[in-house]
């Protein structure tokens, strides 16, 4: 037996096709999302590998300099440090403000 109403079939077609266009189109945005982000965080960690580190301090002068100036980047006002080895305190001292 034929259906009574043929058209009708189509118009229901054709309602959910927009249903399904807007499902293929956000499937489609949030791949191109995650996309973008990957491609950020790769490009981003690249930029920081070509970065060299800081040169290590030669003395004890040059270590204090290098603390202060640390503490000037960072606002810190000041650090206590000690350089000890095994069971010997190198040096202890401090850089920055004692007291606020």
């Amino acid at each position: 037996m034929q259906a009574r109403f043929p058209v009708k079939r189509s118009l229901d077609a054709r309602r959910f096709a927009p249903a399904r266009r807007r499902r293929r189109d956000a499937f489609a945005s949030a791949a191109l999302l995650s996309i973008a982000i990957a491609l950020t965080i790769a490009v981003a960690g690249c930029s920081r590998a070509e970065k060299s580190p800081p040169p290590k301090p030669q003395n004890l002068e040059e270590l204090k300099s290098a603390l202060a100036a640390i503490l000037a980047r960072y606002h810190i006002p000041g650090v206590g440090v000690a350089l000890v080895t095994r069971d010997k305190v190198i040096w202890a001292g401090g850089v920055g403000k004692a007291a606020l």
